[in-house]
């Protein structure tokens, strides 16, 4: 799934998204961030505030599952 087709259904609230860290194993949702004069982008938000789990994830690959 392309950056922009993530961004599409959150914003169109059709599907919701989250990662889990695997040191915690706490869910962290994913939400668009939109910045005046910036491409909206992706970012987690866990713990009440909006952070950067995402950066902290491994690629996915073989393991990789939408559920």
């Amino acid at each position: 799934m392309t950056r922009e087709a993530a961004i599409a259904r959150i914003e169109s609230k059709s599907e919701g998204f989250y990662t889990i860290d695997k040191t915690t194993r706490k869910r962290a949702y994913i939400g668009v961030v939109r910045e005046a004069g910036k491409l909206p982008y992706l970012r987690t938000y866990a713990d009440g505030k909006w952070n950067d789990n995402l950066l902290a994830q491994s690629e996915c690959g073989v393991d990789c599952k939408l559920i």
